[in-house]
């Protein structure tokens, strides 16, 4: 049977009334990252617009997040984390359902939920902030490339990649850690009804299982999908199975199996590999690597971002 048939049969068999209300699923997969993002991660541009479009419709009574996240960039969590707001504010209940991690920026995008379903084994908390300036100095040095120049102010030629930073570049950037720490851990002491003396002893970047989380007040209940759904809808007082579900895609189906196959890994991996002239075996980490790096893309080089699912990439002998 073909899957368009099969679809028209169980469409048929299971019709939905549209003017049914609806809880809207948002699915928040991958990265954190500024902009539209991609299919393979969560740009905080997509996700604010869907969670803006959900806050305006009429039909749409409550919004379930469900969240597979690391964590990413700290301004793009900023930007989804007020679009949430927005939505409370409009009086719709908002509800996360965390899936495998939901740490360090997966965190932010959660904190300001109604209420907060995990798995005992979920991967979380991992609240805290870091700033990412690269350096080539050192690489530079080796290959006999050197730089220097003239400028009218100490910041001039500010963050270049070719230069160590100075101390007046350092406690800009730290300023910046500085801010985005408080600005999260507030955020969570908010969110979570408690003082922000507690929210600082369980974060500093500690990562907890979802069952300690639960045990410190970051989590309210276990559970999947479906009671994260049921708790929306309960919260919406809606009628139980009085409802119909509504998926909000950053993007589309054909989109997404689309951009699987033509995964950036593939460019990056050839990009290395024409450059390195390495065979995969060697290169392969070094893909991983900039496989990593290519997410980095706050603007500001702060980031909320769990390397709790992250090995070191191995070497082979020799």
């Amino acid at each position: 049977i073909s899957a368009r048939q099969y679809l028209r049969t169980w469409r048929h068999e299971h019709p939905i009334d549209k003017n049914l209300p609806k809880i809207a699923v948002i699915d928040a997969q991958g990265d954190i990252v500024d902009g539209r993002g991609t299919a393979t991660n969560i740009g905080g541009e997509t996700y604010a617009r869907l969670f803006d479009a959900a806050a305006h419709s009429s039909a749409v009574k409550a919004v379930v997040l469900r969240v597979n996240s690391p964590g990413g960039s700290a301004s793009a969590a900023q930007r989804i984390g007020r679009a949430e707001a927005r939505l409370k504010a409009a009086g719709k209940p908002f509800v996360v359902s965390m899936s495998t991690m939901a740490a360090s920026g997966g965190y932010w995008i959660s904190m300001d939920a109604n209420r907060i379903y995990a798995e005992p084994t979920t991967i979380t908390g991992s609240i805290g902030i870091f700033a990412l300036v690269p350096n080539l100095t050192p690489l530079l040095t080796k290959l006999g490339i050197h730089s220097d120049g003239v400028g009218t102010t100490p910041l001039a030629g500010a963050f270049r990649m070719d230069a160590p930073l100075t101390d007046e570049q350092s406690a800009l950037i730290q300023s910046r850690v500085d801010f985005g720490y408080a600005e999260f851990t507030q955020g969570v002491a908010s969110g979570r009804h408690t003082t922000l003396s507690y929210v600082d002893r369980i974060a500093q970047g500690r990562v907890w299982s979802g069952a300690a989380a639960k045990q410190r007040g970051l989590v309210d209940a276990f559970g999947g999908l479906h009671a994260a759904v049921a708790a929306a809808a309960s919260l919406a007082h809606l009628e139980p199975n009085h409802y119909s579900i509504e998926n909000l895609s950053a993007v589309g189906g054909a989109s997404q199996l689309i951009g699987h196959f033509l995964h950036p890994r593939l460019s990056i991996r050839a990009a290395v590999g024409a450059a390195t002239g390495l065979p995969h075996a060697w290169s392969g980490p070094l893909v991983t690597a900039a496989e990593e790096l290519k997410n980095f893309n706050d603007p500001h080089d702060a980031y909320a971002y769990c390397f709790c699912q992250l090995t070191p990439p191995s070497l082979p002998p020799g």
